[in-house]
């Protein structure tokens, strides 16, 4: 047997060893999730502290953070090369969604600006900021429709209130591919 034979077999007999030790020690995870619920949380940008009426806050220094809580779901994954996997055990969904995301809407439910009444919708004075980008909604709506790997992602304002020390809330609804649609309603904060 040649060198090259010899190193192709002991390289071989060397990866089962670590793959089967992979498998025996890593619980049964399901590759895919499914959001089941949206929550969502008003924070400092600057220091990450929640906001509440009652520490007001710069329209500029707001985010919230639009979290998924979701489930696994079922499916198979197979290395498209046959190498091995990363030693580290996946979590449950770690491929992400294979539905994608076809609308992300913004409602104001108070009076925000003379552009934007009670009720109205509410996608131009935000930006939403995913994986480490900032992103308009419009672009946000287009990425991610065949599907997605985050859980989380935050609403950033990008445009100032007409009138600044009032109590403002804020409708998020997310429309998935799949016609599935999930709603929360920020808490009430109070914007300068």
């Amino acid at each position: 047997m040649n060198l090259k034979g010899i190193v192709f077999l002991v390289v071989l007999l060397f990866s089962s060893v670590i793959f089967s030790c992979y498998e025996e020690n890593c619980p049964q995870v399901l590759p895919y999730f499914e959001i089941i619920e949206l929550g969502s949380s008003a924070l400092n940008k600057q220091n990450q502290q929640p906001i509440s009426t009652s520490n007001p806050t710069s329209w500029s220094n707001i985010s919230y953070r639009i979290s998924f809580e979701f489930k696994g779901v079922a499916g198979h994954f197979h290395s498209p090369n046959g190498t091995l996997l990363a030693l580290d055990c996946a979590s449950p969904g770690y491929l992400g969604s294979r539905i994608g995301i076809e609308e992300l809407a913004i409602f104001s439910n108070s009076s925000y600006s003379s552009l934007i009444q009670t009720g109205g919708l509410a996608n131009r004075i935000f930006g939403v900021e995913v994986l480490g980008e900032l992103l308009s909604i419009q672009e946000f709506n287009l990425i991610f429709r065949e599907g997605f790997n985050f859980d989380k992602f935050n609403l950033v304002l990008v445009s100032p209130p007409d009138a600044v020390g009032e109590l403002q809330t804020f409708t998020v609804q997310l429309k998935m591919m799949d016609r599935t649609e999930f709603e929360t309603t920020t808490e009430e904060i109070r914007i300068l």
